[in-house]
């Protein structure tokens, strides 16, 4: 499988606030046939969307790739995806290929993919009216965003998107390709494929997994400790801790070779924390940007204060036009001579000169 993310060329209503935004679409595309086996969208890339589009690739034809070609983004190389013990890519077995920054040679077939999708669904979605590619008149985004604000257009949901979005993948799986398939097309070329069998329930897939200790028949993830009292076998030990991103309820818990040991019902959850790990991630994302939000208005404050105190400064100006104030009288045996006199002969080409280096006042 090849892999990308791609922020889709088209306006949609925002699902929380209703504004103008662009998703973000996450497809797996199996090489061999152009098929694309899985893929999810969500408002950016993260980790999660590229376990959840692989896991839907999975568990919709149970079937695991041998390798992923994706690129060096956190999205697939984070420690949730590389993991050697816990990774989502060792749990299935599966080799990942990260292609060399600068020289992403095997990201040009899904590149290629999502330029087939922009030209072919995203320019006709919704009839043309919401199409921001980078083809597109610059003029006709201001609008489109100016006629949204005062109410006089209405954008497509999320949902319209991924509907139209579906019948658009099931028409191009029929398509035959004369060059890259040799007239076949990827629905037929998918099906004389060799299947991988998953081996695991469809519910269990999605599932990542961390490395924990067990103290006291427990184990604690993300601030959620769990309990189950076989666990007291392992007291001290590190196990392979897999869980829910929906729902915290309970964790699976297993040896690091893989050994299935118990599930671990939830016992305690700190304060401000959810029962859903995405809800939390969201909080977390939020966070963030209110506080580079209020970072980026404090500048703007300190920017806007004068850095010049404009009365204090007329006060200088109008001292500095008053007379000066009479310099004190030197002691008269000291009138003829410094009082602090420093020279310091300067040797030259031609004669011996003296050059002043501090003179006091006389």
């Amino acid at each position: 499988y090849v892999a990308d993310g791609h922020t889709i060329d088209c306006y949609l209503a925002h699902p929380a606030t209703g504004n103008p935004f662009r998703a973000e679409l996450t497809v797996f595309l199996d090489l061999k046939s152009r098929y694309p086996v899985g893929w999810w969208i969500s408002e950016s890339e993260s980790t999660h969307t590229t376990l959840f589009a692989l896991s839907n690739a999975l568990v919709t034809h149970n079937h695991t790739p041998l390798f992923v070609y994706v690129d060096v983004g956190s999205g697939y190389k984070s420690k949730l995806m590389t993991d050697e013990v816990t990774g989502f890519y060792a749990k299935f077995n599966i080799e990942p290929i990260f292609a060399h920054p600068g020289n992403p040679h095997g990201k040009g077939w899904i590149e290629r993919f999502f330029r087939t999708i922009r030209n072919r669904h995203d320019k006709f979605f919704a009839g043309g009216d919401v199409y921001c590619g980078d083809d597109a008149a610059r003029e006709t985004n201001r609008r489109l965003s100016s006629e949204v604000r005062a109410g006089l257009r209405k954008l497509p949901s999320l949902t319209e998107y991924i509907d139209s979005l579906k019948v658009f993948f099931a028409q191009y799986v029929e398509t035959p390709m004369p060059v890259a398939l040799k007239g076949q097309t990827p629905s037929q070329v998918w099906a004389g494929l060799e299947r991988v069998e998953l081996g695991m329930p469809a519910e269990a897939v999605a599932r990542p997994s961390k490395v924990c200790t067990v103290a006291r028949n427990r184990v604690e993830l993300d601030k959620r400790k769990y309990f189950a009292l076989p666990l007291a076998m392992y007291d001290g030990q590190k196990v392979a801790v897999e869980y829910d991103l929906h729902d915290d309820a309970h964790v699976w818990i297993s040896t690091l070779d893989g050994r299935h040991i118990c599930t671990a019902q939830i016992t305690e959850r700190k304060a401000a924390i959810s029962d859903s790990r995405i809800k939390d991630q969201a909080a977390k994302r939020v966070a963030g940007q209110i506080k580079r939000l209020e970072k980026h208005a404090d500048e703007k404050r300190e920017r806007a204060t004068p850095v010049l105190d404009l009365d204090a400064l007329a006060d200088k100006l109008e001292q500095s036009h008053e007379a000066p104030a009479a310099l004190p009288v030197a002691h008269p045996d000291n009138l003829l001579k410094p009082l602090h006199p420093r020279l310091e002969p300067v040797k030259t080409n031609t004669k011996t000169q003296q050059r002043v280096i501090d003179i006091d006042i006389y």
